[in-house]
This record gives structure tokens, C-alpha cells and sequence, in this order.
């Protein structure tokens, strides 16, 4: 059951981020998921974590030098790590991070609350 006070910001992997996305955007990740997505996935379509630095994995030498590469032409990726540092420390103190649902009290009482989504506003009454 959803629980408003357990679900606080950057709690749920799968909520909609909007910082996330935009730093995705940005720093131009989206080609190096596409890469690794086309080139050097398995069977099943699963790939690696473009930026992972597990050394274990199979292909790990080759999708560095693919991302290399990329960044030669794409170096909008280069800001990829200081962007997700900073991420890291907007998330640490609450201030990033995507959230299931976002609850507001009506203005001036009346006793329905409204669900603030990124696709609608709904009404719910009490």
C-alpha cells in the first residue's frame, strides 16, 4: 500500500525523475545507451551501465573504447560525471530525486486533496 511519509524523494527507482533525464539529455548518455543497446547487447537486450567500472563484466575494455570514441564525437558526454556528482548531492539532501506522487491540500479547506502528476491534475474527495 502506498505510504506517503515512506516515499520521499529519490526513494523510488522507477518515479519519474525530471533532473535525471534532463542531465541524460544533456551530457548526450542517450547515445551511449543507444550504442551499447544496438552493438553490445545480449540476446535478451540486456547491457551493461554505459559508465560502469566493474572490470569483471565481458566486453568491458571494448565498450570503454566505444565510449571513448563516442565522446570524440559527442564531448557533451565528458560533463556526464560532474553532472551526476552533482546529482548524487542534490539527491543526498532531498533536493533531487523522482517522486511517485505529490499530494497538496486545496486552498481553503473544502476536503478533497489534489494529486499534482506530470500528466494531470486529478481530484480526489475525502
Amino acid at each position: 500500500m502506498f505510504n506517503h511519509e515512506e516515499n520521499g524523494r529519490g526513494q523510488c527507482e522507477d518515479a519519474p525523475d525530471p533532473v535525471r533525464t534532463c542531465i541524460h539529455r544533456v551530457s548526450f548518455m542517450w547515445c551511449a545507451d543507444s550504442l551499447l543497446y544496438h552493438c553490445m547487447s545480449d540476446p535478451e537486450g540486456d547491457y551493461s551501465d554505459p559508465c560502469s567500472c566493474d572490470s569483471s563484466e565481458e566486453r568491458f575494455l571494448l565498450r570503454w573504447l566505444a565510449l571513448l570514441g563516442l565522446s570524440l564525437l559527442a564531448p557533451c558526454m565528458c560533463c556526464y560525471p560532474p553532472l551526476q556528482a552533482c546529482y548524487r548531492c542534490g539527491a543526498a539532501w532531498g533536493c533531487c530525486g523522482g517522486s511517485t506522487r505529490l499530494w497538496a491540500e486545496e486552498p481553503g479547506g473544502g476536503g478533497a486533496d489534489r494529486m499534482i502528476s506530470k500528466t494531470r491534475l486529478v481530484w480526489i474527495d475525502k
